[in-house]
């Protein structure tokens, strides 16, 4: 059993330091949001490439992950949006994965895991993507049977072993899946506006087992989480 933990940071135009404003008005125009410049930290630290490489039996410097390096940034504008982060676990490279047909690519509905070849759902315009926003499901009922969440996996081609992101940190709010790339989504509430910030913890289970022990892992690494502090699901 492999486990990859992932925490991911999200923050919609936050203020840094070091605030550089030669040459860009600080007032913004309508409909767009000031940025202010500073310094910014990127890439990775060798002890976690290190780390990496050896989770995975490689050697550190095929990994080509860019080094950590601060960069100065220039201020700048951007819309006064919210964005989203998004995990897309794809399997179109791992053959014993790999599932253009949808027979192994499985979602909790209200009848249990269902591949997404047995669920009937809306067209989407785009015909290899099946999307299942879980709120829509409960009140529109838009599927049958109705998808229900929160897991969504693809089972190997020996049904041995199993592959699932899953939020840690919230529920998630939108199961997705694209054939033509065989990636699965499981996504966690996580729009922010401008001078916002969130953060989430994502977790992809490679099991050798099923998918009802992929379920009971999730609720016994929740029940820790809760333990420990570091999930925020509510007890319900």
């Amino acid at each position: 059993m492999v486990l990859i933990g992932m925490t991911a940071a999200l923050t919609a135009g936050a203020a840094r330091s070091d605030d550089r404003k030669e040459g860009v008005p600080a007032r913004a125009e309508k409909g767009m949001v000031y940025i202010p410049g500073g310094k910014c930290r990127l890439g990775i630290r060798p002890e976690q490439q290190e780390r990496i490489a050896r989770a995975y039996g490689a050697n550190a410097i095929h990994l080509a992950a860019p080094p950590e390096r601060v960069v100065d940034l220039p201020p700048y504008y951007k819309d006064d949006l919210p964005v989203t982060h998004e995990t897309c676990f794809q399997t179109a490279a791992a053959p014993n994965f790999r599932d253009h047909d949808g027979h192994r690519t499985l979602l909790t509905t209200e009848q249990g895991f269902r591949p997404v070849t047995a669920i009937r759902h809306p067209v989407n315009p785009r015909l290899w993507c099946q999307e299942f926003v879980l709120a829509d499901q409960a009140r529109l009922q838009k599927t049958s049977p109705v998808v229900t969440g929160p897991l969504i996996a693809i089972l190997s081609r020996d049904r041995r072993w199993l592959v699932s992101p899953v939020p840690l940190s919230d529920e998630p709010i939108r199961l997705f899946n694209n054939r033509e790339y065989t990636c699965i989504h499981s996504n966690p509430p996580s729009r922010v506006k401008p001078s916002e910030q969130k953060t989430m913890r994502e977790r992809i289970y490679f099991l050798h087992g099923s998918l009802a022990g992929l379920a009971a892992r999730r609720q016994a690494d929740l029940a820790a989480g809760r333990r420990n502090g570091t999930a925020e699901l509510p007890d319900s």
